[in-house]
């Protein structure tokens, strides 16, 4: 009996720990490191096309206000690939309602992911949130690096720039090599 408890406590406390790291690994900082490009855009399409079983592919083709990090310039257009399991999805019904502002854009290039979308620029988080911010709304779900809820655009934008800025200094510095 007492093996048996130790065990169950065992799993839910480690459950516990698992979900406090995730929670506080939404920071502006970890997805500014995570992320191959940063963006700030204006999506100009979007299209759904069927992928293997019940998985739907979202491409969307946003033009570059402006680079915070990554390879690309104003005016540039990069293609961003989303994926749902249900083409109806609730949280991906209203693409039309997306486009209006322009948007703070977290991505990263595929890897194991599904074969059409390998190699391609992907949102950085997708399951929990998107790594997609209008910079007209205000932000939810991610959280300074002292876990207070981040709520405000400029903030979220601020915390980035200074992590890449960081990041940047880091390569030059250390590596001598800027990324």
């Amino acid at each position: 009996m007492r093996t048996s408890q130790f065990f169950l406590t065992s799993i839910l406390l480690t459950t516990l720990v698992i979900q406090a790291e995730e929670v506080s690994g939404y920071t502006p900082e970890w997805l500014a490191h995570k992320s191959s490009v940063i963006v700030i855009a204006k999506q100009v399409e979007v299209k759904h096309t069927k992928g293997p079983g019940q998985v739907w592919f979202i491409k969307t083709k946003f033009e570059i206000q402006e680079t915070i990090k990554g390879p690309n310039s104003k005016g540039d257009r990069i293609t961003i690939y989303d994926y749902i399991y249900n083409k109806n999805n609730k949280n991906n019904k209203n693409n039309k309602t997306r486009n209006k502002s322009p948007k703070l854009v977290f991505a990263t290039v595929a890897v194991n992911r599904f074969k059409s979308i390998n190699g391609k620029h992907i949102l950085t988080e997708r399951h929990t949130f998107k790594s997609l911010y209008p910079t007209d709304k205000p932000i939810s779900k991610l959280f300074t690096r002292g876990f207070k809820s981040l709520t405000k655009y400029k903030d979220l934008l601020s915390h980035t720039r200074k992590q890449v800025e960081f990041e940047r200094e880091l390569y030059k510095n250390y590596w001598g090599t800027l990324q």
